[in-house]
C-alpha cells in the first residue's frame, strides 16, 4: 500500500514528493531508488516523524495532513484543532489543545469555513501550547 505522507525531522518538513520510506510500524526510513528495492539499502530515522494525508483539503483546497492545526469560528470566534487519528472510531477527527476528541473532521469542513493554519511542530502555540 503506497500511503502520502510528510515527513518532520526535528527541524524542518519535508513535503512529498522525497526519499523517504514508510514502513507498515510507521518507522521512517530513508531510501535510495525505487520503493520495491531500497528496504535492504536504506538507513532507519527513528528521530523523523511521519504525518500521513487525511485525503481531505480545506475550504481553501489546501491538503489536511495529520498533525495539522485546522481553525474555524466557533460562536463568532476563531478556534483551533489538532488533526488526528481516532483510533474507537477510525477516522480523522479534530482534538483540542487539551486532548479533548472533537467532531469528525469531514463533518466538521463540511459545514464549516476550516483552513489549515499550521502544524502542531511549527505552530503549537495555536493550540495554546508552548512554542516549540
Amino acid at each position: 500500500m503506497n500511503r502520502k505522507f510528510r515527513v518532520w525531522d526535528g527541524k524542518e518538513m519535508h513535503e512529498p514528493p522525497h526519499d523517504f520510506l514508510l514502513s507498515g510500524d510507521g518507522v521512517v526510513w530513508e531510501g535510495y531508488g525505487d520503493e520495491a528495492s531500497s528496504y535492504a539499502s536504506a538507513v532507519r530515522l527513528l528521530k523523523f516523524e511521519p504525518m500521513l494525508s487525511t485525503g481531505l483539503t480545506d475550504s481553501e483546497g489546501t491538503k489536511i495532513w495529520e498533525g495539522d492545526i485546522i481553525g474555524f469560528k466557533i460562536l463568532g470566534s476563531m478556534a483551533h484543532y489538532l488533526v488526528a487519528w481516532h483510533e474507537k472510531y477510525g477516522a480523522w477527527h479534530c482534538r483540542a489543545g487539551n486532548g479533548e476528541w472533537m467532531a469528525r473532521l469531514s463533518v466538521q469542513l463540511d459545514k464549516d469555513d476550516c483552513t489549515v493554519n499550521g502544524n502542531r511542530h511549527e505552530d503549537s502555540e495555536l493550540l495554546g501550547e508552548p512554542a516549540k
